[in-house]
């Protein structure tokens, strides 16, 4: 049942081939698989590819999409693989599954991130590219019979929803943007020269041809420079095919003087571009490929810092308003003058007192967030601080005596508002908290009871972890064990199970536990 396949389709023709090769598109353009049915060229390697030209069509008939919903009961507890996504997208094949962000999409549930999630017991999941006439209730009846037929012992629906349909317009607006950028990061790895045109020079989105010309290292035959069709066409993503582009943002005056640093630089990376906006308040890096580009920014921003820690004494005798310092100056927007030092002095101290707005110290004027940008820019942990700080400061200025309560995940910058209800989803990160004790929800169980058994778990795992040699759990039953001295066969007293201490295998009987330890670890006893 591929729900999608009459919505997007892309297709690779390939000139002079009997068994064209195709490519499918998933809805929202998340998925761009590639598959051919002629052996002469195996894509994505492509190895043998004997014609002379590659030409990709963008063709596509776009109709409404439906988005449901299923909340779900793990009965596997906290699952943390992706073993439930590939069984939830087996249920929904042409669909996009998707948990919490992590995705996947087709009949053999490929294309997901290989991350992991939690369940956290119940959870929600997104269904994208139901048919656009799906009622609830036929979808709650298709629902419970696929759970009912691929995984009745694991899942257990809740609720099950049907949120409505994509407008056309938004569909091909993100399909095509998605999709044009997926092909662009796939082919500027292999440094091919691309452009692309619209017939006559429209920009249709019925009709795209995409031309590849250059080298492939699996392309054993493609040296010809291929013809463009049509008019160019002013397209957005025209110009950051050949070049990807990421900016460093400078203060005014001192646009020249870095490049002139650069002209002398040895560093730098092999076909990176170096350039000075119109503007003069950034500098323009471009490289072929995204992931050089991404990598060596870092290290741009880092020469750039270090240059400016070298820059010469103002000529015309300017000074910073703070210290009288003639080096490393900068104009902020009020024309007030402050050194590179003083600059970091400020913004600590800022960021320190939590004194939002940050002002000129001259003359109390609020800094523009692009001048602030460029202080912090050059320390990543400063920016991080003074983001944090400044949106922790504006929450309490927004909610005057009313308690606000932080979500206890790591790096989250949700918050509550209330202590009631005492469960809460977090709207940032969807982790489900108590606020009354700043922990993971934890069912019926009082906060009182929850500390206690979760002081008592840290204690345990702590004497664990003082002696592993000799305290392990029973691999059946999840026991705790203290093995005080004997022989490496081990039968718990809770599950009777019958199990070797040194690798935990479990066997039928002991004498089999010890055939399998003079077989497997003797050598192992001997060296104890």
């Amino acid at each position: 049942m591929a729900w999608y396949n009459n919505v997007n389709v892309l297709a690779l023709e390939v000139p002079g081939s009997k068994a064209g090769a195709v490519v499918e598109l998933g809805p929202g353009g998340e998925a761009l698989g590639i598959r051919s049915n002629s052996d002469q060229h195996r894509l994505p390697h492509m190895e043998g590819f004997r014609d002379a030209s590659c030409v990709m069509r963008f063709k596509r008939e776009v109709t409404a999409i439906g988005l449901g919903g299923i909340k779900l009961k793990d009965h596997g507890f906290m699952i943390r693989n992706l073993e439930t996504l590939a069984d939830l997208q087996r249920m929904f094949p042409g669909c996009r599954v998707s948990i919490d962000g992590y995705h996947a999409e087709g009949e053999n549930g490929k294309g997901y991130r290989k991350r992991t999630y939690d369940s956290q017991r119940r959870f929600r999941c997104h269904i994208y590219g139901l048919p656009a006439d799906m009622t609830e209730e036929k979808f709650e009846e298709y629902v419970r019979a696929r759970i009912a037929e691929h995984a009745p012992r694991r899942f257990e629906p809740e609720e099950i929803r049907m949120f409505g349909t994509v407008v056309p317009s938004d569909v091909k607006k993100m399909t095509r943007e998605r999709a044009m950028m997926q092909l662009f990061r796939t082919i500027a790895k292999h440094k091919l020269d691309v452009q692309l045109r619209s017939f006559e020079g429209e920009r249709s989105l019925e009709e795209l041809t995409l031309h590849l010309s250059g080298t492939y290292e699996h392309l054993l035959i493609l040296t010809e420079n291929m013809g463009l069709i049509g008019r160019e066409c002013e397209d957005p993503y025209v110009a950051p095919i050949c070049e990807y582009r990421r900016f460093i943002p400078i203060f005014k005056n001192d646009g020249r003087f870095l490049m002139e640093c650069f002209d002398w630089d040895a560093s730098l990376v092999d076909g990176m571009t170096l350039a000075l906006s119109d503007d003069g308040t950034r500098i323009v890096l471009g490289h072929s490929s995204e992931e050089v580009l991404g990598s060596s920014y870092r290290s741009y921003v880092d020469a750039v810092k270090r240059h400016l820690e070298h820059k010469p004494a103002d000529v015309n005798g300017k000074e910073c308003g703070l210290c009288g310092n003639s080096y490393g100056l900068m104009t902020l927007p009020c024309e007030h003058i402050i050194c590179r030092e003083c600059a970091d002095v400020f913004m600590a101290h800022g960021i320190r007192r939590r004194r939002f707005p940050l002002c000129c110290g001259e003359c109390d004027e609020v800094l523009p967030l692009d001048t602030i940008l460029r202080f912090v820019m050059y320390s990543p942990e400063t920016l991080k601080k003074l983001a944090r700080q400044s949106y922790e400061r504006h929450l309490e200025s927004m909610v005057v005596g009313v308690e606000m309560i932080r979500c206890i995940t790591p790096d989250c910058m949700g918050y509550f508002r209330s202590f009631e209800p005492h469960y809460q989803i977090c709207p940032e990160c969807e982790n489900h908290v108590c606020v009354r004790c700043s922990f993971p929800a934890h069912g019926d169980m009082s906060c009182d009871v929850f500390r206690m058994r979760r002081q008592n778990y840290i204690e345990v795992q702590t004497w664990f972890e003082e002696d592993k040699d000799n305290r392990k759990y029973c691999p059946q039953c999840c026991i705790g064990i203290e093995k005080e001295g004997g022989c490496m066969h081990v039968q718990c007293e809770v599950c009777k199970t019958h199990f070797c201490w040194v690798c935990m295998g479990v066997l039928p009987s002991a004498p089999e536990v010890h055939e399998h330890i003079a077989d497997r670890h003797i050598g192992v006893l001997f060296a104890q």
